[in-house]
């Protein structure tokens, strides 16, 4: 987004994703096939039974979903696969929390590791907080915190505004007065989409997992559909401009009703397509975990650094720490435990006792080397003979023998 594709974040943010197993990612089936091998009929022509609304109703009833969700709160994982069904990272995934409300955004952003024993290991954890005034992220792990209100209106923070959830069910929040955003330096949501492009009703309406929905178009660019029952986003397919060839494709199924007139989608699958063969190239799929809207606790938008936390000022470079005490000496002490396996495994068992038979030979060997060195230099100290306390043979007087020669008489 911000005249950028969305695919370039899209690849960006798959670089941090893992994938469960096959079993878990069938897009093949069913519907899901409307996805992986899209029709014409999606970006033109005529199918199904004729349209049974018109623009100006389908356009009312996408606002008035707009309006009706006015903040949520949802936490999703997300599983990537890339070319030919491949697990870039095998065993790791992402697990987010995202929290929109006007023109605030949380978002807690986890990389995890599934273990042989089930376990979860975290590998990234990382806090962000965004809002008109300030851009604040939290690493737990290094206990840093660093603040911002000079980049609030940095191009980063469209990873904010366009977070992909928000993104993937093309919603913004009605009270974000911040630019909207765009892609390809074309409106992306529904209701800019509706007020700035050229779009027309999709003349005939199709069933999607069993609900009747109607869908307008940028005619080469972007077709959606819509449920007739409430107005949430069902399918999408955006295209490339110029070519008019299948960019990115969206699937929303599981919706539910998480607050009144409200539903979300609790499986979302987007496609990304080769421009020039037109097949799936990767594709991503955001599995809710859990999901609210509306009532919304404010307070997730600021962050309180606790002892020990190092506040970094970005604006200033100026950094300092939070004093602790005996609590903050608890709490490392707490979380040391957390971390650290209750039990270490048999071959750990194993490994540190080789570890320990081993440094107990090389400091046997060690010492013994020292003993012998010690010895030679002791002896190779000793004083020559004629030095008391030197050897005890018979020492040569060379100045009674230099005498002697001068008056011409033996030496000693």
């Amino acid at each position: 987004m911000s005249d950028c594709r969305i695919g370039t974040w899209f690849a960006a943010g798959a670089a941090c994703l893992g994938v469960v197993a096959c079993s878990q990612f069938q897009l093949a089936r069913g519907q899901d096939r409307l996805l992986l091998d899209p029709p014409p009929a999606f970006l033109g022509g005529d199918a199904g039974q004729p349209a049974t609304t018109t623009l100006v109703d389908l356009q009312a009833r996408v606002a008035a979903y707009r309006q009706r969700l006015v903040g949520l709160d949802v936490t999703y994982r997300a599983d990537l696969r890339g070319p030919g069904g491949r697990d870039p990272y095998p065993g790791e995934y992402l697990r987010r929390r995202v929290v929109a409300l006007d023109r605030r955004r949380y978002l807690r952003t986890l990389t995890l590791r599934s273990a042989e024993d089930g376990r979860e290991e975290v590998l990234h954890d990382m806090h962000q907080f965004y809002g008109p005034d300030f851009w604040d992220v939290y690493a737990p792990g290094s206990r840093r915190y660093e603040t911002s209100k000079r980049f609030t209106e940095h191009p980063s923070t469209i990873k904010a505004l366009g977070e992909v959830y928000l993104e993937t069910i093309a919603w913004f929040p009605p009270g974000d007065t911040s630019k909207p955003l765009v892609q390809f330096g074309r409106a992306f949501f529904p209701t800019e989409l509706l007020a700035r492009e050229k779009c027309r009703l999709v003349p005939y309406r199709q069933v999607i997992d069993g609900e009747s929905c109607h869908g307008f178009e940028v005619p080469g660019l972007d077709r959606l559909w819509f449920a007739d029952a409430d107005g949430s986003l069902k399918l999408r397919l955006r295209a490339y401009p110029g070519s008019g060839k299948p960019y990115l494709g969206y699937r929303l199924t599981d919706h539910r009703e998480v607050a009144p007139g409200v539903r979300l989608p609790f499986c979302v699958v987007v496609v990304e397509y080769d421009e020039e063969t037109g097949k799936a190239r990767r594709w991503m799929k955001y599995s809710v975990d859990q999901a609210s809207a509306n009532d919304i606790d404010e307070a997730v938008f600021r962050f309180t650094p606790g002892p020990g936390t190092m506040v970094y000022d970005r604006d200033t470079d100026q950094l300092e720490v939070v004093p602790g005490g005996l609590d903050y000496l608890d709490e490392v002490a707490r979380q040391s435990i957390a971390l650290c396996p209750t039990r270490a495994p048999p071959r750990t068992l194993r490994s540190l006792r080789f570890n320990f038979c081993l440094a107990a030979l090389i400091g046997l060997a060690a010492t013994l080397a020292g003993s012998v060195a010690v010895d030679w230099v002791t002896r190779s100290q000793r004083p020559p003979a004629g030095i008391p306390g030197g050897s005890q043979r018979p020492s040569v007087d060379l100045t009674a023998r230099c005498e002697a020669a001068k008056e011409g008489q033996p030496g000693p």
